[in-house]
């Protein structure tokens, strides 16, 4: 696989990533009132364009694309008429996704999910989902107007966009992957006939969608999977089987086993307004944390989050839930959203009220210091990040409109990427009417330039380009790629100087600062000149066979630089177990291999010469060495989502299936690894091992029951910043018993809950800036522990 490919790759992933965000309601951001119902704003005028005579009754998804009450700019440089006014009634249109496979085939039976944003409405983050057809066609009806992404449940991405009464075509090729073969079992390990099969999306295991279903024998197949998905089987009575992380997976066409649970709980309850009247076609979904979109410590192993809707007299009813306590939430249109917790039991259905309080909107324009609209402006209201909050973006005139929102007394915050700060505003937000709320960011200083190639004497398109003030983190800088004139426009700068640097992305997803320079305003145009391209570079290619001498399918290679550059490229092997990378800056590098269910390679010394193609040929994996692991517990600890891992010497992390009280690891790299267990109500444990090559370590481990220990890292200054930390977590001996990397937060608060044994820990945490803090604390046996709070300003 060439560089390039590499980073095609990896944009795919970005763009799936970014379209997984979800929201509750049911076709639209956007949740307004039926338009029946607008007099009860009070006196606010109301300018809904009429019906024509005998029009059809709209559908839901059409009168929850309804959005009113926003402010038009005369024109956009002018001044700001606050004569509230109607945004385009209805503005929807519909979507047809032509969705096939690499080889060409039409991609029969595939959830293609759509997600549409409307400039100046609340970002519509509810997943519309449709089947592929047997021409691989799937169609959206009364889609809201605006951009859209559709997404292929198992991977591929397009977006494309929908204008009023129109119908977009979209082409979406569904990427090659791996063929998931699997069975589902009960508790007696009996076949299972016709369980659904349900897919999580990719990296995110709370969002999936019911892909197949098993066989009379309980065997099911999915084709063309991608990588980080996850995959749970649901057949009520009983509950739903653990999700099965397929990465984890040491052979990829290994058969897996997907165990449904015992027999699940029953969770009834009714949906009513703030006068205990019914509300019908709320959506309610049970099994979300907190309300959030990935909740926070998730692991995966829990089974997915299920939905449903009110019937006309409010109720609903789910089954077949996982037993314990659990989070629903609920959401309608015209009103806010809420939260309850439940506790599932398997003796008694649970019952519960879900009383929908009436949603609140507020609206407004974001100017400039200089009056003008600013376009394109994030605004939030609340905990962005969560479903309980709301965000949108500002159309062509600056203006917004964000519904479903609580009453009483909040804050509104925008952001703009030509200004530097984060602007917030106090609004006390009523139902009985729209709350207005201009807001004004303040435009940074920008800084525009050229790189271009000194050798060549030409323009170096696709490069990065990063500025930040010298008195802030790197992280916070602003960027820009090159255009096909090496040009780059760096807006929402402060008043400087700025350090500037400038990265060649080719070939690798971390490369090395190529020129880096001091700079400030006053400058005038910047020209970088770089010389590392063309004669200057180097190539290189290897290809891997295994003990077997098969070629592996699946894996990664990682070449590190040695003489003192800190990065290192990571390739992933084609189908033929190779890998090659062009414009690679020559150099001393160390190559290494990580390739499931082998010991990888010895670190292999290279040499990277200007001009030429190093080509290694082909290269032996290593067998590697594997642990068996014999596991004692008491009767009382919780072993059934017990989870054990290995850690290798080079980095590999692998999953250790589990027999009972016993475990035999697939084979992993000779040298110091790390057994790693953990599981709901069990202590997390770390035992090093040492692994030789060829060989089996033996490694005997305590398991004992958990106390979780919940721990809040806050800040200060806004709920709609973003912070970065770290931490790790000793035991008193000195054993690491945690360990959060280079994290990111939005919010003041990131929670963690870790299952702990009884003793005493000191744990270290380091914030963006590098300010370290230490705080030891202790863990009692059979006492809840109160929540252990730091305060990161």
């Amino acid at each position: 696989m060439g560089g390039r490919g590499l980073l095609a790759a990896c944009a795919g992933v970005i763009v799936v990533l970014l379209g997984l965000a979800w929201w509750l309601g049911e076709g639209g951001g956007a949740v307004v009132s039926d338009p029946a119902d607008r007099s009860s704003r009070g006196d606010q005028p109301v300018q809904l364009h009429p019906e024509p005579s005998g029009a059809p009754e709209r559908t839901v998804h059409e009168v929850e694309a309804l959005v009113g009450y926003g402010r038009v700019a005369k024109d956009t440089t002018g001044t700001i008429d606050a004569t509230p006014i109607d945004l385009d009634a209805p503005p929807v249109g519909s979507l047809l996704v032509r969705a096939r496979f690499e080889d060409g085939r039409p991609a029969e039976g595939v959830v293609i999910r759509a997600m549409t944003q409307s400039p100046g409405r609340s970002v519509d983050y509810a997943m519309r989902t449709e089947r592929t057809d047997h021409q691989g066609e799937a169609r959206f009806d009364a889609l809201r107007c605006g951009d859209v992404g559709a997404y292929g449940d198992r991977g591929g991405a397009v977006t494309g966009r929908i204008e009023p009464g129109e119908q977009a075509e979209l082409e979406l090729v569904i990427p090659a992957g791996r063929l998931v073969r699997g069975q589902v079992v009960d508790l007696q390990g009996d076949p299972v006939e016709g369980a659904d099969i349900w897919l999580s999306a990719a990296a995110n295991h709370t969002e999936g969608a019911v892909v197949t279903q098993a066989d009379r024998s309980g065997y099911f197949a999915i084709e063309a999977v991608g990588s980080w998905h996850q995959v749970g089987a649901i057949r009520p009575p009983d509950s739903p089987s653990a999700l099965h992380r397929l990465d984890d997976d040491a052979d990829a066409d290994a058969l897996i086993t997907l165990t449904l649970g015992p027999a699940g709980a029953e969770l009834r309850g009714r949906v009513v307004d703030a006068q205990g009247a019914p509300v019908s076609d709320a959506r309610v979904v049970v099994g979300w944390e907190n309300g959030f979109r990935a909740p926070p410590g998730a692991r995966g192993e829990r089974t997915p989050a299920v939905t449903g809707f009110s019937a006309a007299d409010g109720r609903f009813a789910f089954q077949a839930l996982p037993i314990g306590t659990t989070s629903v939430l609920c959401r309608a249109t015209g009103y806010a959203a809420a939260t309850r917790s439940v506790h599932l039991s398997a003796t008694a259905p649970a019952e519960v009220e879900l009383s929908l309080p009436p949603g609140c909107e507020v609206h407004g324009v974001v100017t400039d210091e200089q009056g003008r609209p600013m376009a394109g402006a994030s605004v939030m209201w609340g905990d962005w990040a969560s479903h309980l909050g709301r965000d949108g973006v500002t159309d062509a005139f600056g203006r917004y409109l964000l519904d479903g929102l609580a009453a009483g007394q909040s804050s509104v915050a925008v952001e703009h990427h030509e200004c530097r700060a984060v602007v917030t505003a106090e609004v006390q937000l009523t139902p009985e009417r729209p709350t207005p709320c201009d807001l004004v960011l303040q435009r940074g200083a920008s800084l525009a330039g050229k790189v271009w190639d000194a050798m060549r004497d030409e323009p170096v398109p696709d490069w990065l380009v990063v500025a930040h003030n010298t008195d802030e983190d790197e992280s916070r800088g602003h960027s820009d790629m090159t255009d096909v004139e090496g040009g780059f426009v760096l807006p929402g700068l402060g008043a400087g100087p700025f350090h500037l640097r400038v990265y060649d992305p080719q070939g690798a997803r971390l490369q090395p600062v190529v020129e880096r320079r001091d700079v400030a305003l006053g400058d005038g145009p910047i020209k970088l000149l770089v010389t590392t391209r063309g004669q200057e570079s180097g190539a290189f290619s290897a290809c891997l066979l295994d003990a077997q001498g098969q070629s592996p399918t699946s894996g990664r290679l990682l070449l590190k630089r040695t003489d003192g550059a800190p990065w290192k490229i990571e390739l992933s092997l084609g189908d033929d177990g190779c890998a090659t990378i062009d414009e690679l800056m020559p150099g001393e590098y160390s190559l290494r291999a990580i390739v499931p269910g082998t010991g990888g390679l010895a670190p292999v010394p290279l040499q990277i010469a200007p001009g030429r193609t190093t080509d290694l040929g082909v290269l032996r994996l290593l067998a590697g060495g594997r642990v068996r692991v014999e596991i004692a517990a008491a009767p009382d600890v919780p072993l059934d989502k017990l989870a054990l891992f290995i850690e290798a010497a080079d980095g590999a992390r692998a999953h250790i299936p589990r027999d009972g009280l016993k475990a035999l690891s697939p084979p992993v790299a000779a040298g110091p690894g790390t057994l790693t267990l953990s599981g709901k109500g069990v202590a997390i444990t770390l035992v090093p091992v040492l692994i030789e090559q060829g060989g089996v370590a033996f490694a005997q481990v305590e398991v004992r029951a958990g106390v979780g220990q919940r721990i809040d890292l806050r800040w200060s200054g806004g709920e709609q910043l973003r912070h970065q930390y770290s931490w790790t977590l000793k035991a008193l001996g000195g054993q690491v018993v945690s360990q959060w990397l280079a994290q990111v937060v939005f919010g003041g608060t990131a929670r963690h809950v870790v299952s702990l044994a009884p003793g005493s820990y000191e744990l270290k945490v380091w914030s963006g800036d590098g300010a370290e803090r230490n705080v030891p604390f202790t863990v009692v046996d059979l006492v809840k522990p109160e929540t252990l709070v730091i305060d990161m300003d």
